[in-house]
Protein backbone atom coordinates (compact mmCIF):
# COMPACT_ATOMS: atom_id res chain seq x y z
CA UNK A 1 0.00 0.00 0.00
CA UNK A 2 1.49 3.48 -1.06
CA UNK A 3 2.07 5.67 1.77
CA UNK A 4 0.64 8.93 2.03
CA UNK A 5 1.56 11.89 -0.01
CA UNK A 6 5.13 13.71 1.76
CA UNK A 7 5.94 17.01 0.49
CA UNK A 8 9.54 16.31 2.09
CA UNK A 9 10.04 12.66 0.72
CA UNK A 10 8.66 14.30 -2.69
CA UNK A 11 10.95 16.64 -2.63
CA UNK A 12 14.28 14.41 -1.82
CA UNK A 13 13.03 12.76 -4.58
CA UNK A 14 12.22 15.54 -6.84
CA UNK A 15 15.87 16.87 -6.18
CA UNK A 16 17.57 13.36 -7.01
CA UNK A 17 16.51 13.44 -10.42
CA UNK A 18 17.01 17.27 -10.95
CA UNK A 19 13.44 18.86 -10.42
CA UNK A 20 12.65 21.60 -8.12
CA UNK A 21 10.67 21.14 -5.11
CA UNK A 22 6.90 20.80 -5.34
CA UNK A 23 6.29 23.89 -2.91
CA UNK A 24 8.52 27.07 -3.24
CA UNK A 25 7.64 29.58 -1.02
CA UNK A 26 8.84 32.99 0.59
CA UNK A 27 9.04 31.56 4.07
CA UNK A 28 8.25 28.90 6.56
CA UNK A 29 4.91 30.77 7.61
CA UNK A 30 3.57 30.70 3.74
CA UNK A 31 5.13 27.77 3.16
CA UNK A 32 2.66 25.73 6.02
CA UNK A 33 -0.62 27.61 4.46
CA UNK A 34 0.02 26.04 1.03
CA UNK A 35 0.52 22.64 2.52
CA UNK A 36 -2.09 22.98 5.29
CA UNK A 37 -0.28 22.53 8.50
CA UNK A 38 3.45 20.78 6.89
CA UNK A 39 6.50 23.02 6.04
CA UNK A 40 7.72 21.64 2.87
CA UNK A 41 11.41 21.26 2.16
CA UNK A 42 12.13 24.03 0.49
CA UNK A 43 11.08 26.14 3.61
CA UNK A 44 13.45 24.42 5.69
CA UNK A 45 16.68 25.08 3.50
CA UNK A 46 19.00 27.57 3.86
CA UNK A 47 18.83 30.33 1.34
CA UNK A 48 22.27 29.47 -0.12
CA UNK A 49 20.54 25.29 -0.90
CA UNK A 50 17.44 26.63 -2.88
CA UNK A 51 17.40 27.96 -6.39
CA UNK A 52 16.43 30.78 -8.05
CA UNK A 53 13.20 30.58 -9.39
CA UNK A 54 11.99 31.80 -12.81
CA UNK A 55 10.26 35.25 -12.56
CA UNK A 56 9.43 35.70 -16.31
CA UNK A 57 8.05 32.66 -17.16
CA UNK A 58 3.98 32.90 -17.10
CA UNK A 59 4.35 36.06 -14.68
CA UNK A 60 1.04 36.84 -14.02
CA UNK A 61 0.71 32.83 -12.66
CA UNK A 62 3.33 33.41 -10.31
CA UNK A 63 2.49 36.40 -9.04
CA UNK A 64 -0.90 35.57 -8.21
CA UNK A 65 0.13 32.91 -6.29
CA UNK A 66 2.93 34.71 -4.48
CA UNK A 67 5.90 33.36 -6.33
CA UNK A 68 8.62 36.19 -7.47
CA UNK A 69 6.18 38.81 -6.20
CA UNK A 70 8.55 41.68 -5.28
CA UNK A 71 8.83 42.48 -1.68
CA UNK A 72 8.07 45.33 1.13
CA UNK A 73 10.58 47.06 3.19
CA UNK A 74 9.36 44.41 5.89
CA UNK A 75 9.55 41.16 4.18
CA UNK A 76 12.95 41.90 2.84
CA UNK A 77 14.14 42.79 6.13
CA UNK A 78 13.20 39.70 7.71
CA UNK A 79 15.67 37.83 4.55
CA UNK A 80 18.60 40.30 5.38
CA UNK A 81 18.78 39.02 8.30
CA UNK A 82 19.83 35.44 6.71
CA UNK A 83 22.88 37.18 4.30
CA UNK A 84 25.85 39.07 6.14
CA UNK A 85 26.92 42.06 4.96
CA UNK A 86 24.43 42.77 2.84
CA UNK A 87 22.05 46.55 3.57
CA UNK A 88 18.43 47.30 1.78
CA UNK A 89 19.25 50.79 -0.22
CA UNK A 90 16.37 52.55 -2.94
CA UNK A 91 17.07 53.45 -6.19
CA UNK A 92 15.85 57.47 -7.60
CA UNK A 93 12.67 55.78 -8.16
CA UNK A 94 12.04 54.07 -4.62
CA UNK A 95 12.39 50.53 -5.87
CA UNK A 96 14.19 48.50 -3.53
CA UNK A 97 17.62 46.66 -3.69
CA UNK A 98 20.46 44.98 -1.47
CA UNK A 99 23.83 45.75 -1.88
CA UNK A 100 27.10 44.62 -0.56
CA UNK A 101 30.75 46.50 -0.71
CA UNK A 102 33.65 43.89 -0.87
CA UNK A 103 37.52 45.61 -0.62
CA UNK A 104 39.85 43.45 -3.03
CA UNK A 105 43.42 43.02 -2.53
CA UNK A 106 44.03 44.69 -6.02
CA UNK A 107 42.55 45.32 -9.22
CA UNK A 108 42.49 41.90 -10.63
CA UNK A 109 41.21 40.09 -7.42
CA UNK A 110 38.68 42.10 -7.91
CA UNK A 111 37.84 41.11 -11.57
CA UNK A 112 38.27 37.45 -10.16
CA UNK A 113 35.81 38.21 -7.32
CA UNK A 114 33.00 39.55 -10.23
CA UNK A 115 34.64 36.23 -12.20
CA UNK A 116 33.51 33.52 -9.17
CA UNK A 117 29.81 35.59 -8.73
CA UNK A 118 29.31 35.41 -12.81
CA UNK A 119 29.46 32.04 -12.59
CA UNK A 120 27.21 31.49 -9.51
CA UNK A 121 24.90 34.01 -11.45
CA UNK A 122 24.77 32.02 -14.77
CA UNK A 123 24.01 28.48 -12.94
CA UNK A 124 20.79 30.91 -11.22
CA UNK A 125 19.63 32.52 -14.28
CA UNK A 126 19.65 34.92 -11.93
CA UNK A 127 22.32 38.39 -12.38
CA UNK A 128 23.72 40.58 -10.11
CA UNK A 129 24.66 44.43 -10.97
CA UNK A 130 28.42 44.41 -10.18
CA UNK A 131 30.70 47.45 -10.27
CA UNK A 132 34.45 47.87 -9.81
CA UNK A 133 35.57 51.42 -8.57
CA UNK A 134 39.03 52.33 -7.79
CA UNK A 135 41.37 49.82 -8.18
CA UNK A 136 40.29 47.58 -5.39
CA UNK A 137 36.08 48.47 -4.27
CA UNK A 138 33.31 45.91 -5.47
CA UNK A 139 29.89 46.54 -4.99
CA UNK A 140 27.45 44.04 -5.16
CA UNK A 141 23.64 45.34 -6.26
CA UNK A 142 21.06 42.87 -6.35
CA UNK A 143 17.12 43.54 -7.40
CA UNK A 144 14.77 41.76 -9.77
CA UNK A 145 14.23 44.10 -12.74
CA UNK A 146 11.24 42.08 -14.61
CA UNK A 147 9.50 42.96 -10.27
CA UNK A 148 10.60 45.99 -10.22
CA UNK A 149 12.10 45.76 -6.37
CA UNK A 150 13.52 43.07 -4.37
CA UNK A 151 12.28 38.97 -4.57
CA UNK A 152 13.34 35.87 -2.84
CA UNK A 153 15.18 35.13 -5.37
CA UNK A 154 18.29 38.29 -4.72
CA UNK A 155 18.20 36.81 -1.18
CA UNK A 156 19.01 33.45 -2.60
CA UNK A 157 21.52 34.59 -5.03
CA UNK A 158 23.36 37.06 -1.79
CA UNK A 159 23.40 33.75 0.23
CA UNK A 160 25.18 32.03 -2.57
CA UNK A 161 27.50 35.03 -3.09
CA UNK A 162 28.36 34.54 0.65
CA UNK A 163 28.84 30.77 0.19
CA UNK A 164 31.72 31.73 -2.49
CA UNK A 165 35.31 31.07 -1.46
CA UNK A 166 36.66 34.65 -1.33
CA UNK A 167 39.18 34.86 1.29
CA UNK A 168 42.22 34.82 -0.94
CA UNK A 169 40.35 37.83 -2.73
CA UNK A 170 39.42 40.42 -0.18
CA UNK A 171 41.67 42.13 2.03
CA UNK A 172 41.97 41.25 5.64
CA UNK A 173 39.48 43.62 8.01
CA UNK A 174 42.55 43.67 10.25
CA UNK A 175 44.79 45.45 6.96
CA UNK A 176 42.14 47.36 5.84
CA UNK A 177 41.37 49.00 9.28
CA UNK A 178 45.25 49.68 9.64
CA UNK A 179 45.12 51.66 6.06
CA UNK A 180 42.23 54.09 6.80
CA UNK A 181 43.74 54.85 10.42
Amino acid sequence: MPSAFSPHRWASESSRIGMRPAFPSRSAASCQDRTRGRTCCRAALRLAERKCEACEQDGEALQYMGFCAALGREAAGEYLSQVSGWQIVEDEEKRLRIRRNFRSRNFLKGLELFRRIGEVAEAEGHHPDLHLEGWNRATVELWTHSRGGLTENDFIMAAKIDDIKKDDLLRSKRKATKTQT
